[in-house]
Order: C-alpha cells, then structure tokens, then sequence
C-alpha cells in the first residue's frame, strides 16, 4: 500500500484549509479568494512539474488537487466571515 498519496489526499487537503485561513486572516485587506487560487494554482503548476508534467491526465490528480482549491477556497471564506463583522439590522 502506498502511503504517499493518502498523506497528500487528507494531510494536504487539510493544511490547504489551514493556510487560506491565515493567508486572508494575516492581511484582511487583500481578496483572500485571489489570492488563494493563485497559490492553488502555483501549487498544482509545481507538483506536476515534479513528474514532468506526465499526471495532467490523471483523473487521481485532478481530483487531489480540487479538493485543494476547494480547500484553501474554504479556509478563505471562514476568515473572511471571522474577520468581517456581522452587520445588525435596527429596525425601531
């Protein structure tokens, strides 16, 4: 059993998750979802160089890393929902 790819599946997805929250949390002003996608997309463009870009194909691949964009997409949403405050309807 390869362990690898259980690892980048569940341990990578979630660390994905972990840094869209402190990418946008550490600079609010920022589009945080920009910004995460693009370091998805840095990330996917850098993983599949390591094999020579052969896993383009791969529907493991494509999967793994949606379930990352997914993630880091996520992780953005909560901290801009932590960071913004909720704003309250006065009616008299």
């Amino acid at each position: 059993m390869r362990i690898a790819p259980w690892c980048s599946h569940i341990i990578g997805t979630a660390l994905f998750l972990g840094a869209g929250y402190l990418f946008t949390r550490r600079n609010p002003a920022r589009n945080g979802f920009v910004f995460a996608t693009v370091v998805a997309l840095l990330y996917a463009i850098i993983d599949a160089a390591m094999v020579g870009f052969a896993c383009l194909t791969d529907l493991e691949f494509g999967l793994s890393m949606l379930s990352k964009l997914a993630a880091i997409l996520a992780g953005s949403y909560l901290a801009i929902r932590r960071t913004r405050p909720a704003t309250a309807s006065s009616e008299p």
